[in-house]
């Protein structure tokens, strides 16, 4: 990736090039909130002051229950996964 970044640059494209490097679908999920630990913004589900203004906004009371890692969760919001 450095060499192409080089190379884009002694030819006069370094302004012109962008990279999305190999963990972009990572980043967008942990943007979102579809990891189990975390809510949208990167915000932690462990935070109760966070869930709390979710919660206002969303409509909803959110309470803090683990997410199972092999992603067989209840279809409800922050309900325990089996």
């Amino acid at each position: 990736m450095a060499a192409l970044n080089n190379l884009a640059i002694l030819l006069g494209f370094g302004d012109r090039l962008a990279s999305i490097g190999a963990e972009g679908n990572s980043q967008g999920a942990r943007d979102m909130g579809l990891l189990p630990d975390s809510l949208p913004g990167q915000l932690s589900v462990k935070d109760t002051a966070v869930r709390e203004r979710l919660g206002k906004l969303w409509g909803l009371n959110p309470q803090l229950s683990p997410a199972s890692p092999t992603g067989r969760c209840s279809t409800a919001a922050f309900k325990p996964c089996s």
